[in-house]
């Protein structure tokens, strides 16, 4: 590849092989061919054709990145820096969105055991959920048992309590 207008010509190369391939499963004359192993050929050919040129162009890429690491050392830790610092960043505001995740939910966690309504959900979450329950609903009606009653009960009593609350009934 010639210095210069090298760029420009691998550049061209690509775009002629990406159209290859293109061309290759869009063009019409394929479609009456009755030899398929011609057009498997002429497929192969152009994809590979295509991956030669994408790899000329990674090696002309890479070459260049050496370059620039042998004349500017300091502007690769730089790059390298900023990287660290936007992901750091990043992986800030994931943790304070699971933090407020954390604190909602132990609100309302706190909040059942309190037997107080659970506290509305946040904005945010707001698409993500399932509709509200009612209190009622939640905690189960009077005649047949709360919520509270329910967790000291074995989960087989447990399932054929939650089974009448619903009208079904659970006979063994």
């Amino acid at each position: 590849m010639a210095a210069g207008g090298g760029e420009k010509n691998m550049a061209e190369e690509m775009e002629n092989a990406f159209t290859g391939c293109l061309s290759n499963l869009t063009n019409q004359e394929h479609f009456n061919i009755v030899d398929y192993m011609e057009v498997k050929t002429g497929v192969e050919q152009a994809v590979q054709k295509f991956l030669d040129v994408a790899k000329e162009m990674e090696t002309f890429f890479l070459q260049k990145r050496l370059l620039l690491s042998n004349s500017h050392p300091n502007q690769l830790v730089r790059e390298e820096c900023d990287d660290l610092q936007v992901e750091l960043r990043r992986k800030d505001v994931l943790i304070q969105k699971q933090m407020r995740r954390l604190q909602h939910w132990q609100g309302v966690f706190q909040s059942c055991e309190k037997g107080a309504p659970p506290p509305p959900p946040q904005p945010q979450q707001q698409q993500q959920q399932m509709p509200q329950m009612s209190r009622q609903q939640f905690m189960g009606t009077p005649g047949h048992g709360s919520f509270q009653n329910q967790a000291h009960q074995s989960p087989l009593a447990h399932l054929a309590q939650a089974a009448s609350n619903i009208g079904g009934g659970f006979d063994r």
